[in-house]
């Protein structure tokens, strides 16, 4: 029996949805392999190639760090050290290190800045997923922060702390709902806070 006109349009739409809703998502994951924008492909090399994880008490740095400490500290880790590529104000050289987890938190990098040979600030990326993890490690590290912006600053809202040794650090308070933007615990120094103390 002869389909009418009308049936044979109705057979077809289904089967160019089916094909549409399949070659979406298609594109979309071609896409997110071979692309090479910055924040895709951290999470691509994070997931895919084989890294080591790490331990660095957040206290345990300080100021008085040089490259040298970086490099030791990460012996037979991947670390590169260049001239500042970061455009901070003050800072001269960077060293960067790629990790598949710091203290136990997911970890994609880890970020050195130094300013006339010493360390100035640190600052890890942590992925979105593993927002929640990062703030917990904090917490059982250091107790409930010591401030908390209440308002956003420059589109986000930080947890601090002080630390004993010197030094403060930072995380986000609240987790994107972007999955391209991750986290980071920063670690900056008394003197990058200078004149006034990052937390009073």
């Amino acid at each position: 029996m002869t389909s009418s006109p009308g049936e044979q349009k109705a057979n077809v739409r289904p089967s160019l949805r089916i094909a549409a809703a399949l070659l979406l998502p298609a594109l979309a994951a071609l896409w997110l392999w071979t692309t090479h924008y910055p924040p895709v492909r951290e999470i691509r090399l994070f997931l895919f190639e084989d890294r080591q994880a790490a331990q660095m008490p957040w206290h345990s740095i300080s100021e008085s760090w040089t490259e040298a400490n970086v490099l030791a500290h990460f012996q037979g880790y991947p670390v590169q050290c260049r001239a500042d590529y970061t455009n901070t104000p003050g800072i001269t050289r960077a060293c960067a290190v790629d990790l598949k987890s710091l203290n136990g938190v997911e970890t994609m990098y880890v970020n050195f800045l130094f300013a006339n040979g010493h360390l100035m600030r640190v600052g890890s990326a942590v992925p979105w997923w593993a927002h929640r993890k990062g703030l917990d490690t904090l917490i059982a590290a250091y107790g409930q922060p010591h401030a908390t912006q209440a308002k956003k600053h420059a589109g986000i809202r930080l947890h601090g702390w002080k630390l004993q040794g010197g030094g403060s650090v930072f995380y986000n308070r609240d987790r994107s709902n972007n999955p391209l933007e991750g986290n980071s615990i920063q670690w900056v120094s008394d003197s990058f806070c200078a004149p006034k103390a990052c937390i009073q």
